[in-house]
């Protein structure tokens, strides 16, 4: 906490009642790195141990890296961990996205990803055959790239038949009975019991499980049943185009409706030009002089048949190597028709050898970059091709909507008689008023 030393380490035993966060009232507020290198078996336990690292009045919150092998058993407790996180936030916060910055998604699988993907590891190992999805994918997921093309191009799958013959023998060591009548354990239980599997079967097993979980969630993407949950529309302006109820429950009479709204993405050229000053203000009070914020514009015509345009503004919080080396630094690009469109690192300058950057300087060059910036606003509000002189789109599609800044949702909302609701209101432009 003083300083005097830059490492600590810690067990168990001092998994409660010290403090080592950035504290700001101590002379080492730098920010912390905390590295597990075992998971515990309980997640309140590790989430007391994380605690040690991120407390009240700090500078900086902590950045957290959880080791852990190849070993498929060991992500049980990676598992339970995110579960209990991503409840913590939920429960604490108020917020969905409470445990997201973390990506603790891909470490949950008691879902019903988990217990679908879990059937059809033992489908697949009972019948001896691939299953439904990519047969390749999956022989190469299990058993290594090499394996998997000669079974393709051989059509001999007898490597697969001595995996699943393998692995149903150590399921039956372990106590998962693999027989027609019995089903197939909870996610949980199957993920301790791969703790008593041999390293080499229990990596080839989980292989297997993960494969067929990412497999089962890219089919129900591609085929729209995948339920994001909760998610926002970003947009400048949200406006309500129609509003139809289509249900109401017999017993509650509670109501359903369905509101379809305007998404305006656009970002015009006075709000554009106020986040740039606030930016350039930003870096003035840290005396950085070396960012590269600005307006910039492509170099060659795109296929829209006019030089794209962009705002880049340096992200506010660096971390990691790019709060070292500029080389890293993330960048925000912000464009006329669509906002805040995506990132990019600095890359050694890469951002001037792809674009110009405009001189505000002057009221020459302020005046060119403002003016083809709101061409690309107006324009936007249908599609960005170039047009025919009669206005219509050059490749002659009727209602073309490449590169436009209007957007149609489908929100749906339900609301009880005797409910206080915050209703959808046509003059809206302001977010979550379902």
């Amino acid at each position: 906490m003083t300083g005097a030393k830059m490492v600590a380490i810690i067990s168990e035993a001092a998994s409660s009642g010290i403090s080592l966060q950035a504290d700001k009232r101590r002379p080492n507020i730098a920010q912390r790195v905390h590295i597990t290198l075992e998971l515990p078996w309980s997640a309140d336990e590790a989430l007391q141990q994380l605690g040690r690292s991120h407390r009240s009045n700090q500078a900086s919150a902590p950045q957290y890296k959880l080791l852990m092998t190849e070993v498929g058993g060991e992500r049980r407790f990676a598992a339970e961990l995110a579960k209990r996180l991503q409840q913590l936030g939920a429960l604490t916060k108020g917020d969905r996205r409470a445990a997201d910055n973390a990506n603790l998604s891909q470490f949950d699988f008691q879902t019903k990803y988990g217990k679908n993907a879990l059937e059809e590891v033992v489908t697949t190992i009972a019948s001896r055959r691939p299953g439904a999805g990519s047969v390749s994918g999956l022989l190469k997921a299990v058993l290594g790239e090499e394996a998997a093309k000669e079974a393709d191009e051989s059509g001999d799958y007898r490597v697969w038949e001595e995996h699943c013959a393998e692995v149903e023998g150590a399921f039956l060591k372990v106590g998962i009975d693999m027989s027609k009548d019995a089903s197939p354990p909870p996610v949980k239980m199957f993920l301790n019991r791969l703790l008593g599997l041999q390293t080499k079967t229990q990596s080839a097993v989980f292989k297997h499980f993960c494969w067929c979980f990412d497999d089962l969630i890219a089919r129900d993407k591609s085929e729209g049943r995948f339920d994001d949950g909760v998610v926002d529309l970003k947009a400048n302006k949200i406006t309500v185009k129609a509003t139809v109820p289509f249900y109401t429950d017999p017993v509650t009479a509670a109501k359903a409706t369905l509101h379809t709204l305007q998404l305006d993405r656009g970002l015009p050229w006075d709000l554009a030009l106020k986040e740039l000053e606030a930016a350039n203000e930003r870096e003035r009070a840290a005396g950085n002089s070396s960012h590269l914020n600005g307006f910039y514009s492509s170099r060659n015509d795109g296929s829209m048949g006019r030089k794209h345009q962009h705002l880049l503004i340096r992200k506010v919080y660096q971390y990691g190597q790019a709060e070292r080396n500029t080389f890293y630094e993330v960048y925000r690009v912000l464009r006329p028709n669509l906002g805040a469109a995506e990132t990019m690192q600095r890359g050694d300058d890469q951002p001037l050898s792809r674009y110009i950057r405009h001189d505000l300087s002057t009221p020459a060059g302020l005046e060119k970059a403002k003016r083809m910036w709101e061409a690309i606003f107006t324009d936007s509000t249908t599609c960005l091709h170039a047009k025919l002189p009669n206005g219509s789109c050059r490749t002659g599609l009727a209602g073309c909507k490449w590169g436009s800044r209007m957007a149609t949702e489908a929100v749906a909302s339900a609301c009880s008689p005797n409910a206080k609701c915050t209703r959808l209101h046509p003059s809206s432009k302001r977010h979550g008023e379902v």
